[in-house]
């Protein structure tokens, strides 16, 4: 159940991603570079939600 939910989170996000960068090739500016930033971080945000252990460990790691 938590795989789905995280999978199909990622798929979301992505698909949004997706659809940024096809509109960024036709309107550059600094908005849409700032939201496919944004979204990018919140993914790794989300990763770090789904999985503390793994969190924990590369924490531990890079101690």
């Amino acid at each position: 159940m938590e795989n789905t939910k995280r999978r199909n989170t990622y798929i979301f996000w992505a698909l949004i991603v997706i659809l940024i960068s096809i509109l960024a090739t036709y309107v550059k500016n600094i908005y849409t570079l700032s939201l496919k930033i944004g979204i990018t971080i919140y993914l790794l945000k989300v990763d770090k939600i789904f999985h503390p252990q793994k969190a924990k460990l590369n924490n531990e790691a890079r101690s």
